[in-house]
C-alpha cells in the first residue's frame, strides 16, 4: 500500500500486529496472519519515526511537517496533533508508563508531552546541532544527534546527568535492551555500531561484517 520508502516498521509484543510510516505521509496497520493493511492516518509530509506505547494502546508518529501525531489502536482513530517543534520532528518515544511522550527534532529541541492534555511540560536545550534520536530507560532520556553526543537527562526535571562522546561521526539512532541495559548506537555515515552498558557508560565497537 506504501507509494514510497518506509522509514519506520514496529511490531507489537506478540509480533501479530505490525506499524508502518514512510515517505507517502501515510501510517498503516498490518495483521501478519492475513497480510492485511489498514489505512491509520497520515501526515502533511515524511513520516520519520513510529512508537507504540508500552502498552500497546497508543501509537505516535513523527514528521517532517513538525508535528507529532497521537493515535488510539484500539479504534485506529487520532486522539490529537501536537504542535511545538519548529522543524522537522525525528523521533518520538513513550515515558513513565505510557504517560508522557518525548519528541526529538531538527530544531535542537527535546519536548516531553503530557499524554493525555497534549500540554508540552518541558523543554530540553543540551544539544548544539539537530537531535536525531531518543530512547527511554527508567527515568531517563538517551538522546543523540548531528553535535556526536549521546546525553542523557531525566525527564522529568531536564537535568542532565551523564555525556557521552564526542563520536567522529553524528549520531542517527539509538536503541538498547531494557533487560540487559545496553544502548545500541549507530553511527551516520561510518559502519560501525557501538554497544554501551547503560549503567557502566562502557562502550565497545562491533566490526561490520
Amino acid at each position: 500500500m506504501h507509494r514510497g520508502p518506509i522509514t519506520s516498521v514496529l511490531s507489537t509484543q506478540h509480533d501479530q500486529i505490525v506499524y508502518t510510516g514512510g515517505y507517502d505521509r501515510c501510517i498503516y496497520q498490518w495483521n501478519r496472519a492475513t497480510g492485511e493493511g489498514t489505512f491509520i492516518g497520515s501526515h502533511e509530509h515524511i513520516i520519520n519515526s513510529i512508537s507504540l506505547s508500552e502498552n500497546a494502546k497508543y501509537l505516535a508518529s513523527a514528521s517532517s511537517d513538525y508535528t507529532i501525531q497521537l493515535y488510539d489502536t484500539g479504534t485506529n482513530t487520532r486522539i490529537r496533533t501536537l504542535f511545538g517543534h519548529a522543524d522537522d520532528v525525528e523521533a518520538v518515544a513513550f515515558a513513565k508508563q505510557d504517560t508522557l511522550l518525548v519528541s526529538v527534532s531538527r530544531d535542537r529541541r527535546c519536548l516531553v508531552w503530557d499524554i493525555e492534555t497534549g500540554a508540552i511540560l518541558r523543554e530540553f536545550h543540551g544539544h548544539s546541532k539537530d537531535v536525531l534520536a531518543v530512547w527511554i530507560h527508567g527515568d531517563k532520556a538517551y538522546t543523540t544527534g548531528d553535535d556526536g553526543y549521546v546525553l542523557v537527562w531525566l525527564y522529568e526535571t531536564g537535568e542532565i546527568v551523564g555525556e557521552i562522546g564526542p563520536f567522529d561521526y553524528e549520531l542517527d539512532t539509538i536503541s538498547g535492551s531494557k533487560k540487559k541495559k545496553y544502548s545500541h548506537l549507530a553511527e551516520m555515515m561510518a559502519p560501525s555500531l557501538f554497544m554501551m552498558r547503560v549503567l557502566y557508560r562502557r562502550r565497545k565497537s562491533l566490526k561490520p561484517i
